[in-house]
């Protein structure tokens, strides 16, 4: 196993001396002082054109790598060449900043300065001020940013008049989430719904975390959950449930609202099925980065999906029905799930089941390229120099949450990457 030390920092006189004495692999410059040499984000390679490159001379001198940060803005990006660094790194605070009002115009500059790097053969990483929230805009948009830099379908593309790199009709293809769906239930005690359903009750569960790191805002909402057969016939675990201890429905549209929970005391019993086979895709539909593309799921397309859902609504129905949940109910169950047909449940999951947000898949990995798009050191088959390292790679959908076999995948990656 191969590593690289790498130190970050504002390369004011005493951090030029520690790096100059500790000689890593790299050392990362960045304008963090107001009082220091610096903008107001990346650096001004223009307006500090002499003092990067006095700086990153001397770091060169003696043999130490340099990458400097930089706003994405094409201008910064040739600075960045001339004042002589390795690598730059985009600063993203831009992109999460804007990513709210519009994803699609957010990631514009990015692409372009990364297309402007890689042109004057710059490394480039992706930067910092990512969240959980706009990195899945990341890790879902990766088949548009190889199809619209011309790795995909050459028909594809062709007719987009995107010029064709590879043709690799794999890309964006096999597209695969989970499905759940909640279930509602009334209860004769107290709930969160009861703290979290005002402002005093949530002021109050804030001051308690602040304070002794402590109560229901130090927990998952899905507080209770677990992987189990639907029958006992199932062959293999099948089913992930999930229990809150608080009742909410999910609003309507994209904009993103404080969740109001309901104003009784209640709980949420849900389920999704762990190893769907439906498969969708995701491509674009123009040229243009900034147009989105067109996500096609296919949820429930094939008959072994809609046998698991039935399985899985009549296990909740059976939970439902135990003396344990129906001590704590203060009202029937507004679905009666053991008494609905199997036709009623269908319609019932197509109606209000939604995304779990694990899409993945869509750049999936294997040995040969006529049947995937990358191999198992996630290199992109025919290409050379470039790797997908998300949770598009994987061969088929975990059979439960992707965050840990994300993590695992990029880790995987970086030793690898750092070993060639």
């Amino acid at each position: 196993l191969t590593t690289e030390f790498n130190i970050e920092g504002n390369p004011i006189p005493e951090f030029k001396e520690l790096v100059l004495s500790i000689q890593p692999a790299q050392v990362t410059l960045v304008p963090d002082a107001e009082e220091a040499i610096t903008s107001n984000a990346g650096w001004d390679t223009l307006k500090h054109k002499t003092f990067l490159k006095e700086t990153i001379a001397e770091f060169k001198a003696a043999g130490i790598r340099t990458s400097i940060f930089v706003d994405p803005v094409i201008e910064m990006v040739e600075g960045a060449k001339e004042v002589g660094t390795d690598r730059i790194e985009l600063y993203t605070e831009a992109y999460a900043k804007n990513y709210q009002q519009s994803p699609e115009k957010a990631i514009k500059p990015y692409i372009l300065a990364a297309e402007k790097a890689v042109a004057l053969n710059l490394g480039i990483n992706a930067g910092h001020d990512l969240s959980l929230e706009n990195i899945q805009y990341f890790a879902q948009h990766i088949p548009q940013l190889l199809e619209v830099s011309g790795v995909g379908s050459a028909r594809l593309l062709q007719g987009l008049d995107v010029p064709v790199i590879l043709d690799q009709p794999h890309v964006g293809e096999h597209l695969q989430d989970h499905l759940g769906i909640n279930y509602y239930y009334r209860a004769n005690r107290p709930t969160l719904n009861n703290t979290l359903g005002s402002w005093p009750g949530r002021i109050l569960a804030g001051i308690r975390y602040l304070a002794t790191r402590s109560g229901p805002l130090a927990l998952s909402v899905n507080q209770i959950g677990g992987l189990t057969r639907s029958s006992p016939s199932a062959p293999l675990i099948d089913t992930q449930i999930y229990c809150n201890p608080v009742s909410y429905e999910p609003l309507p549209g994209n904009e993103r609202k404080l969740t109001q929970p309901h104003r009784y005391p209640g709980f949420i019993l849900s389920f999704n099925p762990c190893r769907p086979t439906s498969e969708g895709s995701i491509h674009i539909t123009s040229n243009d980065p900034a147009q989105a593309p067109r996500i096609i799921t296919n949820y429930l397309s094939n008959q072994n999906d809609l046998d698991e859902v039935i399985a899985m609504a009549r296990l909740i129905g059976r939970m439902q029905e135990t003396q344990a949940i129906k001590a704590i109910l203060s009202a029937p169950p507004d679905l009666n799930l053991s008494t609905m047909t199997d036709e009623e449940l269908l319609l019932d999951f197509r109606e209000r089941s939604g995304t779990v947000y694990h899409p993945c898949g869509t750049c999936r990995m294997g040995n040969d390229a006529a049947t995937s798009v990358v191999d198992t050191d996630l290199r992109v088959h025919g290409l050379e120099g470039l790797r997908v390292v998300d949770a598009s790679v994987f061969p088929n959908i975990t059979s439960a949450n992707t965050n840990a076999p994300t993590i695992m995948v990029a880790h995987e990656a970086a030793r690898r990457i750092l070993a060639t």
